[in-house]
């Protein structure tokens, strides 16, 4: 695991409810420069086929993402 897909990790277990994943990525961005808008939407997806966040249709054109193992 890399430190950008640990970000993005600490990141969705940091989330209140629901997150789109650019909200989440523009969260990561202001703390680490490094994480890009590839590996937060990549790393989201593993999450989901993982089982620990769901992706959640709001009825928008964006995805909402929540933290799901454990609650």
């Amino acid at each position: 695991m890399t430190r950008e897909r640990q970000a993005v990790l600490s990141g969705v277990l940091e989330a209140p409810g629901h997150f789109t994943a650019d909200d989440l990525y523009i969260r990561l961005k202001r703390r680490d420069p490094m994480v890009s808008r590839a590996t937060v939407y990549r790393t989201l997806e593993l999450l989901v086929g993982s089982r620990l966040v769901e992706k959640v249709d709001l009825g928008g054109q964006q995805a909402y993402y929540e933290y799901f193992f454990g609650r």
